[in-house]
């Protein structure tokens, strides 16, 4: 079972962030239909369509996208036919639509841990805009991000209305600066109704870039720079900035 599948029921619970407006402001200026690579339980995807937009979600967990349909199947009739999920893999999925935007929201991008990854998702993504589309990739900034590897960090304590649990989450980063890649453990002690506690444990691995690399990385799979934010305010990037937002421009 892969990680996001073991985390699925209690992924909404700890990522409640503020990107939402953000990209509701970019899908209503570039237009739909938007495609969301990664799209998890829908956290972004039913934002859009809420909004009026068309968007189709791919995801390559099982457990994450049947929370996205629970998650759809509770909606208005005019927003679930906006919506279309797709279980595939960000590098060599297909579908026969084409999109004015295309989103890596969160940290979809970073579970590329490769050079030859990255491309294959480039290229896929590529393949699925249209001419002169836009993408967003979003990536944590490593800055943001440093921890000490010997220190488990309690992230908080939530209730699962679902499934009438309490889930402890902690957690763990360790960083290997050779490869880029830092490693996030999660460990969940979800206690049941009974009182039964039972820990899971998530381990997760991402790729950090940097600014000029993701620039070369773009433009190397057929797509011009055209900004790069630090924020979802569209600050610059700055040493102390939590994310790194790429938008670009596919070119012909």
């Amino acid at each position: 079972m892969q990680a996001y599948d073991i985390y699925a029921p209690w992924y909404d619970l700890q990522n409640d962030m503020e990107d939402i407006e953000f990209y509701q402001e970019m899908a209503q200026h570039y237009g739909g239909p938007v495609l969301d690579a990664g799209c998890g339980t829908g956290r972004l995807l039913l934002a859009l369509a809420r909004e009026g937009h068309s968007v189709s979600g791919v995801d390559t967990s099982q457990e994450m996208l049947e929370v996205a349909r629970r998650k759809v199947a509770l909606e208005a009739p005019e927003v679930r036919e906006r919506i279309q999920l797709s279980f595939g893999d960000i590098r060599d999925f297909r579908l026969k639509e084409r999109f004015n935007v295309v989103m890596f929201g969160c940290n979809t991008f970073q579970h590329m841990l490769t050079n030859a990854e990255q491309d294959q998702a480039l290229q896929t993504v590529r393949a699925h805009l249209k001419d002169h589309g836009r993408l967003f990739l979003q990536t944590t900034n490593i800055k943001f991000h440093e921890h000490d590897p010997d220190v488990l960090y309690h992230r908080g304590r939530e209730f699962n209305q679902q499934t009438q649990e309490w889930v402890d989450s902690f957690y763990s980063y360790r960083y290997f600066q050779h490869v880029q890649i830092q490693q996030f453990t999660l460990f969940l002690d979800v206690a049941a109704p009974d009182g039964t506690v039972t820990r899971k444990q998530v381990v997760l691995n991402l790729r950090y870039l940097f600014p000029p690399e993701l620039e070369r990385l773009l433009h190397a799979n057929g797509f011009e720079l055209e900004a790069l934010y630090g924020d979802f305010q569209r600050g610059e990037v700055t040493r102390d900035s939590p994310w790194i937002i790429a938008q670009a421009i596919k070119r012909p």
